[in-house]
């Protein structure tokens, strides 16, 4: 795969998520619904004064990453419901899976020079 085409794939799924959480974060904050990139807010960091308290911090701020990497891979912002749940499943999520099969044939090239 040409290094153009997967510049090109990676500026177009870099640029959709911002455009999207922009989107989500402007209009969908004041209605008071769970947003993609709220759940960065919840990550509070560890506090080392107990160290069940710092493992319990580091799981729990584990999983709030992990289901926000998952939300933007997957596209699962709020406002894509209804009637435009169909952009999501036929222009953007064929965009991740164009991206993440871009990335590994580019990563497996490199590898194998």
């Amino acid at each position: 795969m040409a290094t153009k085409w997967l510049v090109g794939i990676i500026m177009i799924y870099i640029i959709g998520t911002l455009v999207c959480g922009v989107i989500e974060m402007t209009y969908f904050t004041q209605a008071g619904t769970d947003t993609v990139f709220g759940l960065m807010t919840n990550i509070r960091g560890i506090s080392f004064s107990n160290p069940l308290t710092a493992l319990t911090d580091l799981l729990l701020d584990l999983w709030y990453i992990t289901q926000l990497i998952f939300s933007i891979i997957l596209w699962d912002f709020s406002f894509f419901t209804g009637g435009y749940e169909i952009v999501k499943y036929i222009v953007f999520l064929p965009l991740s899976i164009g991206f993440f099969v871009s990335f590994i044939l580019a990563v497996r090239g490199t590898s194998s020079a």
